[in-house]
């Protein structure tokens, strides 16, 4: 490869992983902006998370086999792995979260994906999901590298260290706040929203009970989720008195029976995205269904002229 011609040197690599634009734009002498409060508490949440599971890690095998922050030479820096088990080969990347989005799960994995391309000694690989609020449902998600992703992640270096501006991975600034970008400013200098398409006239009364129909349901989905509340709760008063598929009655005649079912379920789809499964040998069982379609009905407010800066990114929360 050849030798970078960047301003700066400070690429990261689990920013590549994410967007290939954001490590362009901090090699090129973008200023970032700094982290918010709560982008910073995602951040320790991580590290505290990270010594978690390095101290399960050093209960099983021992101290000096477990490296943390193991340094992993690339092209065009240095990466940062969580956690490194020496006589396993294994590199770790550790995620806390409440909900692990298929977004945020494919960015760890392309990450680590990258840390075993770059890393001679490492062999396998490893994302350990973990719920910080309850400590329940830990998972771990083997990780395999194949030529293919090779291919992939050296091509994607190999644009960076051409100065060749990486596509845009949001699609608005909005999105930025969910990719935990500090480019937003600069990757959407110059950007101008799609203008939207008008209906004529004769629509405005379809559409005006378009938008009634759709307050009425989103109202009564909201009532919905109260009862749904109502019951559950009315359920765990009466649940330390039954036994599961006995059948019990009141008084008045209510008959009540509870029975337990079991569900077991794969998620190919992440197991693709690790390699651990080939698409190709599961396309012979893939079915598609018909398509359906996802509505946005909601009606303009009268907004004051914004900049880029000045934007809404919105509650989504990446962690």
């Amino acid at each position: 490869m050849s030798s970078v011609t960047f301003i700066q040197t400070d690429a990261r690599l689990s920013e590549t992983a994410r967007c290939a634009r954001i490590t362009h734009l901090r090699m090129n002498g973008a200023e970032g902006a700094e982290p918010d409060q709560q982008t910073q508490r995602y951040f320790r949440r991580g590290h505290l998370f990270e010594s978690y599971v390095r101290d399960q890690l050093v209960e099983r095998f021992s101290e000096d086999d477990v490296e943390e922050q193991r340094d992993i030479n690339w092209p065009l820096g240095v990466g940062h792995a969580d956690l490194f088990v020496r006589s396993e080969r294994l590199l770790i990347e550790v995620v806390s979260t409440v909900s692990p989005s298929p977004k945020m799960l494919g960015w760890k994995i392309e990450q680590l994906k990258q840390y075993l391309h770059y890393d001679p000694e490492a062999e396998h690989g490893a994302v350990y999901v973990i719920n910080p609020s309850s400590l329940d449902g830990e998972q771990i998600l083997p990780v395999t590298l194949t030529d293919e992703d090779r291919d992939r992640i050296t091509t994607r270096v190999a644009m960076l260290d051409t100065g060749e501006l990486p596509d845009r991975v949001c699609r608005r600034p909005s999105d930025a706040r969910s990719m935990m970008c500090p480019f937003s400013v600069e990757c959407f200098d110059g950007w101008q929203a799609t203008p939207l398409e008008e209906f004529g006239e004769e629509l405005d009364g379809a559409v005006a009970e378009l938008e009634r129909a759709e307050d009425s349901y989103r109202t009564a989905n909201a009532n919905l989720k109260e009862i749904k509340k109502e019951r559950d709760q009315a359920r765990r008063m009466v649940r330390e008195y039954v036994d599961l598929d006995r059948e019990y009655v009141s008084s008045d005649g209510v008959r009540v029976k509870v029975i337990e079912i079991q569900r077991t379920s794969y998620d190919i789809d992440t197991a693709i995205e690790t390699s651990v499964v080939d698409a190709a040998l599961v396309e012979p069982f893939k079915t598609t269904g018909n398509p359906h379609e996802r509505w946005y009905v909601k009606r303009l407010r009268e907004q004051p002229s914004v900049s880029v800066e000045d934007f809404d990114y919105g509650e989504e929360a990446p962690f």
